[in-house]
């Protein structure tokens, strides 16, 4: 069970998730993305997962980008598209077979801003079928047959700072203190890598609660989403070992402009060979404007998306 950790303000977004994957109580693997960032008409979106990763041939992370980008048709809207993909998983997820029905919990985060009001107006759902966005019930042992979808917006027209703090997947292993500490620094509007770092840091002191059962893994993916449609969503690794090996978030564009692809974050980027040099294994085609996925921080369209 993943935690995930999503922090929203008026200038950004900060989704924070770990990479571990368990079955049975055991683990498996420790760098099994489970984030993305999802644009499409009016909205673009960091999106998180925490619950069922594969069962037999099933892999959520596989499943996750078609299915979000397959329910963008035929407006390509956020609020029709999160709509279309609750019945998609309903649908979906009710043909899985698994040994124990607690096995198919999954809730998906999506934060972001949509872009349909000035200044652009900042959402948080969740889209889950044991738990609840608002913490009104407490999450359900056994799954629903049918997934609901929630969401927070801030309050308009308000004169109050917005900050929201979110918890999904295994919030019993974070303490109160860093859940005001979180929501301190969202008001007082620090930049993204200061919520970044804080964030890991208590995703991974979470990951050595004796409450956590070993079901969260100190293996970090971040994404920091800016409200300005006009800047580039920044996704990190962070690895809390030694690593050569950098890894990042899919990428879902879903705008229906022509250019409807996704980008499924598999590949294992060398960043240093033997001799401590670059050494890129693979770089994935993604979006013109978005970040180059070999981390040079330019756009894909001035790095490895130039014509060689």
């Amino acid at each position: 069970m993943t935690l995930v950790l999503a922090m929203a303000n008026q200038q950004q977004v900060v989704l924070v998730s770990d990479r571990r994957l368990t079955c049975n109580g055991q683990v498996i693997e420790d760098e099994s993305n489970k984030a993305a960032t999802l644009i499409c008409r009016n909205a673009m979106l960091a999106v998180a997962y925490t619950g069922l990763a594969q069962a037999g041939s099933f892999l959520t992370r596989r499943w996750l980008p078609v299915a979000l980008m397959e329910s963008a048709a035929p407006d390509f809207l956020m609020g029709p598209t999160i709509g279309r993909f609750r019945e998609r998983v309903t649908r979906d997820f009710a043909s899985i077979r698994v040994s124990r029905p607690s096995d198919k919990r999954l809730t998906v985060v999506l934060a972001g801003y949509c872009y349909d009001e000035t200044p652009p107006r900042c959402y948080c759902w969740f889209v889950s079928n044991f738990e609840r966005i608002d913490g009104q019930e407490p999450p359900r042992a056994e799954p629903s047959d049918e997934f609901i979808a929630q969401y927070y917006r801030d309050k308009r027209p308000t004169e109050e700072v917005f900050g929201l703090f979110l918890i999904a997947g295994a919030d019993q292993t974070v303490n109160h203190g860093d859940i005001e500490l979180l929501q301190t620094l969202l008001r007082e509007g620090k930049p993204g890598q200061a919520l970044v770092g804080k964030g890991v840091e208590v995703l991974r002191t979470a990951a050595e609660s004796a409450r956590s059962s070993q079901l969260i893994g100190k293996q970090c993916t971040s994404i920091v989403l800016p409200s300005n449609p006009g800047e580039d969503a920044v996704g990190e690794y962070h690895s809390a070992k030694l690593a050569r090996r950098h890894y990042y978030p899919s990428f879902i564009n879903a705008r229906g402009d022509g250019s409807v692809v996704y980008v499924i974050a598999d590949p294992l980027f060398e960043v240093r060979d033997a001799n401590d040099q670059p050494s890129l294994l693979s770089v994935p085609k993604v979006g013109r404007n978005y970040p180059c996925a070999c981390g040079s921080g330019l756009k894909y369209k001035k790095c490895h998306g130039r014509p060689r």
